[in-house]
This record gives structure tokens, C-alpha cells and sequence, in this order.
């Protein structure tokens, strides 16, 4: 009698956790429902992003340097995308697509300006109040400098800082703040433009 009691109340605990096996199976494959749906929605909003960054790379390294292109390479398919992440490609005046570590210090400066400008500009209601550039021009031409000058003079939101010796540059902005040494101490002085 007590090997059938001690049965049918082992049958009994069995039934309860099949119940909850079930219940636990079905809560896992709603959760792995629930990833699946989240990671496509990952995936979407991710390669959105980068192609709209990549539209903004274009349209600003195009300002920046004439007859010269610049975009994102990756792949569309976002277990690649994310296992392969993205690169640069870059197409400078008058020469071949080629790949960002190939190119000359100051078209890598003048890439790295353009997607750094483009960054800022992608969302104007979340930009950055400011983008500081440190003699980001002594690698560019004169030609680079003034096209750098005219595109940051069209920006609408935030400021532009450059710490810069180059006329162009000088000449373009509107107010002009330089520093310099007196009695041991950093003194500046500031120059508003019309």
C-alpha cells in the first residue's frame, strides 16, 4: 500500500512539472518569438543608419573635394554586416576607388573631416552644440582649406571651432579668439567679423 501511495503521489508531481514544462517551453519560444522580432528591428534601424550616414559622408566629402567620392562598403545582410563591420572607400580627383588605410595623410584628414561633419549634421535636432577641430587643415591644400571654409559656413546648427593658422580658414569665420603668453600667464584676445 505505501509503494501505490508513494506512486500516485510521484504520478501526481510528474503531471504538475509536464505542466510546467510546458508552460516554461512556451514562455522560451514567445521569448525567442520576441529576440527574433527585436534583432530584424536591430538590423533595420542599424543599416538605416549607416546609410544615411554614408549619404551624409557623400554629400560632404563631394563638397569638400570636388570630383571626388567617398561611401561605406558593407553588407546588407546583418549577420555579415555585424561580423564583418564597415570600411571606407574613397575615390580622390582623378583617381581610382581605393581603400581608406591606402590613402595619403592629408585625404585621410579630408575623409575624417567629412564624416566627422556628417555625423554632426545627420539629426540637426540632436546635434552637438560644437565640433573642435585641432590643425585638422595643416595636411589639406588651399583648394581643401577654402572648400572646408565655404561647407562649415553653410552649417545651420552648432559651431565649428578650428584651431587653425591657415588664412582661408581665418578669413571664413566669424569670430576670431587667439592666445598668447604674458607675465607667466595665458592671456587671449577676441575678434568679432561681420
Amino acid at each position: 500500500m505505501g509503494g501505490l501511495e508513494a506512486y500516485l503521489i510521484a504520478s501526481s508531481s510528474v503531471g504538475a512539472l509536464v505542466t510546467q514544462l510546458a508552460d516554461a517551453r512556451r514562455d522560451a519560444e514567445a521569448s525567442a518569438r520576441r529576440v527574433d522580432v527585436l534583432q530584424k528591428e536591430r538590423s533595420r534601424r542599424f543599416l538605416g543608419g549607416v546609410a544615411a550616414i554614408d549619404a551624409g559622408l557623400r554629400k560632404t566629402f563631394r563638397s569638400l573635394c570636388k570630383h571626388g567620392d567617398a561611401s561605406f562598403e558593407y553588407a546588407s545582410e546583418p549577420a555579415i554586416l555585424f561580423a564583418e563591420g564597415v570600411s571606407l572607400a574613397v575615390k580622390p580627383p582623378r583617381a581610382e576607388w581605393t581603400r581608406f588605410e591606402s590613402l595619403s595623410g592629408g585625404q585621410q584628414a579630408l575623409v575624417a573631416v567629412a564624416l566627422t561633419l556628417a555625423l554632426h549634421e545627420l539629426d540637426e535636432d540632436h546635434a552637438a552644440a560644437f565640433v573642435l577641430f585641432d590643425e585638422i587643415d595643416a595636411a589639406l591644400d588651399t583648394h581643401k582649406v577654402q572648400a572646408l571654409a565655404e561647407h562649415v559656413a553653410t552649417r545651420r546648427n552648432g559651431q565649428a571651432l578650428f584651431v587653425s593658422h591657415r588664412k582661408e580658414l581665418i578669413e571664413a569665420s566669424g569670430k576670431l579668439v587667439g592666445t598668447y603668453m604674458r607675465d607667466g600667464g595665458t592671456q587671449s584676445v577676441t575678434v568679432s567679423f561681420a
